[in-house]
């Protein structure tokens, strides 16, 4: 694993203000509002603690009953009318991107298969279930159709799969160099478990995660608590087969808190468990995407889902979902975002979350540059453009600088309208050059079939002066008018001149 694979999960915290936060949660003592920003043993996540439903005011006032059914709903919608299944290629979408890579995760996950298969044959299938020898409860799961047990509870299961993945961990680390040591990653300890940074007081079944020795020592106890911003992939778990559209709107209802939570995440991968059937999934701007299932009851399966937890453990942190143009300066101890002007923006705040499973995932920073005092905007959002990606619908960096090419002259109207430093599609390396970041590039191991029938979404940065302050900074009545007005005069010169 070369040195640019970074892991996406926990290292050390540092914090980072949040505008405008409102939880769900009512029971809770508020806290001060704040950014998590956690750094990786070999790269940076930035992630937040907590979030609210929507940047609404009138979802902000909803009761989290209210709240909870609108997401059950929605879950379930996208299931219905946005779920894809039974798509080849998804595997191959989570393998490392450098070629020797690549090929060392191939020999690793096939030398783990074979232990796994001559573990399981080393003795009678009921003898090692029962007994207390390393990974024992994941022949519970294997062979939980040939052990004649009656059909287990989802609680029972939680630790079979969890040992079907530790297993994996365990050998791969002992496989790999010392000088490239893959990612560890694990189920948290806790399972049925409350995340700490939920909005709500929805119970995970399970969730994967990085080992906590290859974390921060501050945060370590998350491994066993559990948190949606510690989180690779949420597991959903029932009990067979026929449950799997219930597993899949599960899947999709928990997958929003991982945008909500993690400033770069640019998709989302998830696994749904039901008895034997493994199925793993990718979850982008419109649609869920479903792997052919996996059946552990066969050895076939178990070498997938073998490969599938290697290549997560190997891959680059791009194909695991992270935007590797937001880093980490460990001089300032600060988070730093790409423009496409090719400058390091460091963060000093998030000013706009991404609170939805589907959409735009917009998101909006504070942020300066070295050596300036200059605050800037950093608007992240996915636009919608047409199948050949040439043409954007409703483009805003051409917005913007229609509105700065017609009204720049306008005296009454500065310091009131956004000005467009810097905008373009956000550009992601990797071992065969540089590509823009779109869901063509992320799903391009999926057959063309099935991406013709997921909407071109290009991933858009634009970097904004002036920064303003939020509403609730505003000291008085007269202020907030005098503000309403401002803003006012504003838009209407941009409908009225620039017809926009």
């Amino acid at each position: 694993m070369d040195k640019n694979n970074q892991t996406p999960l926990n290292k050390r915290t540092i914090s980072l203000p949040l505008d405008g936060v409102t939880p769900l949660r009512g029971k809770r003592k508020r806290t001060e509002k704040q950014l998590e920003v956690e750094l990786p043993i070999l790269g940076f996540t930035p992630q937040i603690a907590r979030t609210s439903h929507s940047s609404t005011l009138g979802n902000r006032t909803q009761s989290t009953k209210n709240v909870g059914d609108e997401r059950e709903a929605e879950a379930k919608y996208y299931v219905e009318n946005d779920l894809i299944r039974n798509v080849s290629g998804i595997l191959e979408t989570a393998a490392p991107l450098d070629r020797e890579v690549k090929q060392k995760a191939v020999e690793f996950a096939d030398q783990i298969s074979n232990e796994l298969e001559a573990f399981l044959n080393s003795n009678n299938a009921s003898a090692i279930a029962l007994s207390e020898i390393p990974y024992s409860r994941l022949t519970k799961w294997v062979f939980m159709n040939k052990l004649g047990l009656s059909l287990p509870k989802e609680k029972q299961m939680y630790p079979w799969i969890s040992d079907f993945i530790e297993f994996v961990a365990d050998k791969l680390s002992r496989m790999a160099p010392a000088d490239c040591q893959p990612r560890e990653l694990v189920t948290f300890k806790k399972f049925d478990f409350m995340a700490r940074d939920a909005d709500d007081y929805r119970r995970i079944d399970m969730a994967l995660t990085q080992r906590a020795h290859q974390r921060h020592e501050s945060i370590k106890e998350e491994e066993e608590n559990g948190a949606y911003k510690s989180s690779l992939a949420i597991i959903e778990v029932k009990r067979q087969a026929a449950e799997q559209d219930q597993a899949f709107m599960q899947l999709a209802l928990y997958s929003r808190n991982l945008y909500s939570t993690q400033i770069n995440r640019r998709f989302a991968w998830g696994l749904t468990i039901c008895g034997t059937i493994v199925v793993a999934c990718i979850l982008v701007n419109d649609k869920i995407l479903a792997s052919v299932p996996m059946d552990v009851d066969r050895s076939e399966g178990r070498k997938q889902f073998v490969s599938l937890l290697v290549n997560w453990s190997m891959c680059r942190s791009q194909r695991l979902g992270y935007d590797p143009t937001i880093g980490y300066d460990e001089e300032l101890n600060q988070c730093t975002i790409t423009g496409s002007d090719g400058q390091e923006y460091n963060c000093e705040s998030v000013v706009f979350m991404a609170y939805s499973l589907f959409g735009r995932h917009t998101r909006c920073f504070k942020a300066t540059l070295l050596g300036s005092n200059t605050e800037y905007i950093i608007k992240d959002a996915w636009a919608y453009a047409d199948a050949k990606g040439s043409k954007i619908s409703r483009d805003e960096i051409t917005h913007l600088q229609r509105i700065s090419d017609m009204l720049d002259s306008n005296e009454e109207l500065q310091g009131t309208l956004p000005v467009l430093e810097a905008g373009g599609t956000v550009q992601i390396e990797h071992p065969n050059g540089i590509d823009g970041d779109t869901t063509e590039f992320i799903l391009s191991s999926i057959d063309p079939d099935v991406r013709s029938k997921v909407p071109l979404r290009i991933h858009r940065r634009m970097v904004l002066t002036p920064a303003g302050m939020p509403l609730q900074k505003v000291k008085s009545v007269d202020e907030l008018i005098v503000i309403i007005h401002d803003v006012m005069q504003a838009h209407t010169a941009v409908l009225q001149k620039c017809r926009l």
